[in-house]
């Protein structure tokens, strides 16, 4: 048998037969829109967790930290999934050692004055946030004020991040199984899914993608790489959607779409 080259060897331990599944996700139940994290949404976090655990061991997936924007609410949630058996009575606060966030268009970039309208138009309550969400989505390529980034901006930020994650699968050894969880903010990560979903357009954009996103919400946005080589790859996404006999329903986007995603849009 003819003998493999080194260099050929090399390129044979990144980038082959690597799976990756990028979950997003809102961070679980707050009680008003600047509270924390209700006991509910601690509890719901851990049951969260577990069920990743569950996943690792059923599928063979390695389950990374959880990455999150840095904000109390996240970085809880992110914690308590990463820490799901941990006692919530003697637990603290505010965990300064969880994982940092590594997708930085996740974070909440809404000036002090862009949240004030933000929570005007919720009327306080996480229950009414869609139509919070509706007014920034709907401001376009227009920027609120000159501190917060337009609605176009924050969805160009998350598809050049997400380019960045199928890039880095070209780095990952061979027969790597990964799940990523992240966990965003309402109102940040649903901009993107407008242009995804093509809603741009749309006279109710928010609306027409079924409402912001969920606390927690296991099934609203999961995308999977599937990379067979260092220039072969294959991406789908899902959203809410599931066929009629309850199976999952996946569309295909291409890492030219993505990208086009995060151009400029004038």
């Amino acid at each position: 048998m003819e003998r493999i080259p080194e260099t050929n060897k090399e390129k044979l331990k990144e980038g082959c037969n690597v799976e990756v599944h990028v979950l997003f996700s809102r961070h679980a139940e707050k009680d008003y829109h600047d509270g924390s994290i209700t006991m509910k949404g601690q509890k719901d976090s851990q049951t969260f967790g577990k069920k990743l655990q569950r996943l690792s061991s059923m599928k063979g997936y390695v389950v990374e930290p959880t990455t999150h924007s840095g904000h109390e609410r996240t970085s809880r949630t992110a914690h308590l999934i990463d820490n799901p058996n941990e006692n919530l009575e003697s637990s603290r606060e505010g965990n300064k050692e969880v994982t940092e966030n590594v997708l930085n268009s996740s974070v909440d970039k809404y000036s002090k004055e862009a949240d004030e309208k933000y929570a005007e138009l919720a009327d306080r309550n996480y229950s009414s946030e869609g139509d919070a969400v509706e007014y920034f989505a709907k401001l376009n390529n227009k920027r609120y004020d000159e501190n917060t980034p337009s609605s176009v901006e924050m969805s160009q930020a998350i598809a050049s991040d997400i380019l960045r994650i199928v890039e880095s699968t070209k780095a990952m050894p061979s027969d790597s199984k990964k799940f990523l969880p992240n966990i965003v903010h309402s109102g940040v990560f649903e901009h993107f899914l407008i242009d995804l979903l093509k809603k741009r357009n749309e006279e109710k954009p928010i609306e027409s993608i079924g409402g912001s996103l969920n606390f927690l919400g296991f099934d609203d946005f999961r995308l999977h790489i599937k990379r067979e080589n260092p220039d072969d790859v294959r991406i789908q996404f899902r959203f809410r959607e599931r066929n009629e006999n309850g199976t999952i329903h996946y569309y295909e986007i291409t890492e030219a779409e993505l990208k086009n995603l995060g151009e400029i849009k004038n």
